[in-house]
């Protein structure tokens, strides 16, 4: 889970504590100062994310 930590439509605080609902694994990274769009307000920082989880698989 990425998420904008400024995102007005869908709030961080509503995503926390989900890990019991995922079999697989949970992961949730939340971005400062980002909105609703984290893949075009922080390209950057999402690439990295998901380079560092693709790694790992």
């Amino acid at each position: 889970m990425i998420q904008g930590g400024a995102d007005g439509v869908t709030l961080a605080d509503t995503t926390d504590g989900k890990e019991k609902h995922f079999a697989g694994g949970y992961q949730r990274h939340v971005l400062d100062g980002v909105g609703h769009f984290p893949t075009r307000e922080a390209p950057d920082a999402v690439n990295r994310l998901l380079i560092d989880f693709l790694k790992t698989k």
